[in-house]
């Protein structure tokens, strides 16, 4: 048997990649954060945040 995955929701974006180079590493984190949170919702985010070990205060 053969599994697949597939999204529940598809979007179409633009396919631009957001950059924030003139910011300090902290802040451009916090910032790619807050992007990924309006692209792809709270819990996308939380899981991007989960799997690079980033305290988030909500």
């Amino acid at each position: 048997m053969e599994w697949r995955i597939t999204p529940s929701l598809i979007r179409r974006t633009e396919g631009r990649l957001s950059t924030f180079s003139d910011k300090r590493p902290v802040d451009t984190l916090n910032l790619s954060l807050q992007v990924t949170t309006e692209r792809y919702g709270e819990r996308t985010t939380n899981v991007v945040a989960l799997q690079l070990e980033y305290p988030r205060s909500n």
